[in-house]
């Protein structure tokens, strides 16, 4: 597991500062890995149609290495047109089985690329065996903030797992990120 509190790098820090009294604004986004099209359904996920015909999901991996690829350029094409103060993008899968190995945070860091960037690994494990009959595999996922202001530091701080051993078969190393800017004109 990674380890708590890991202190994480500040990387194109920016210079200037935020201020009391200014608005600002701001964007989450879940890239989903990539993977997320209208023919995709995740196969750990189920619902219910508004009829009421029950779903199942059915895949681990995105359609194809092309459908990942494109997902993620149109991804990082719409948000280098919002023009924001601050992102906070999930699941940018590094270096994923899933999805096809494709690197989703050098992608965003492209068009994100006149912005700070705080970075922690969102979910983590070696070798996912679940499910049995067609493994997820190698999982190396980031969260990430960037910033247009000056950021004084951030840490990862882990989530528990379960520890039975049907569990940690499953088990993804999770964790959270927390940012912090200095803002002139404040008491902290």
């Amino acid at each position: 597991r990674i380890p708590d509190g890991e202190e994480l790098d500040v990387e194109r820090n920016r210079t200037w500062y935020l201020a009391v009294g200014n608005t600002y604004s701001a964007v989450t986004m879940d890239i989903g890995h990539g993977i997320h099209v209208p023919e995709y359904s995740n196969i750990n996920e189920t619902g219910t149609m508004t009829d009421g015909t029950k779903t199942q999901g059915e895949y681990n991996y995105g359609i194809d290495e092309t459908a990942v690829l494109d997902n993620v350029i149109k991804m990082k094409d719409y948000i280098r047109h919002l023009d924001v103060d601050f992102y906070a993008l999930q699941d940018m899968d590094v270096a994923s089985t899933r999805s096809y190995m494709i690197n989703q945070y050098e992608e965003m860091n492209e068009a994100l690329s006149r912005y700070s960037r705080v970075a922690a690994r969102y979910h983590h494990t070696q070798y996912l065996v679940y499910p049995f009959d067609n493994p997820i595999g190698l999982i190396n996922n980031d969260i990430v903030t960037y910033s247009r202001y000056k950021t004084t530091y951030g840490f990862r701080q882990q989530l528990p797992i379960q520890t039975t051993f049907t569990s940690r078969v499953a088990a993804i190393d999770n964790g959270f990120s927390a940012t912090f800017m200095p803002i002139n004109g404040s008491d902290g």
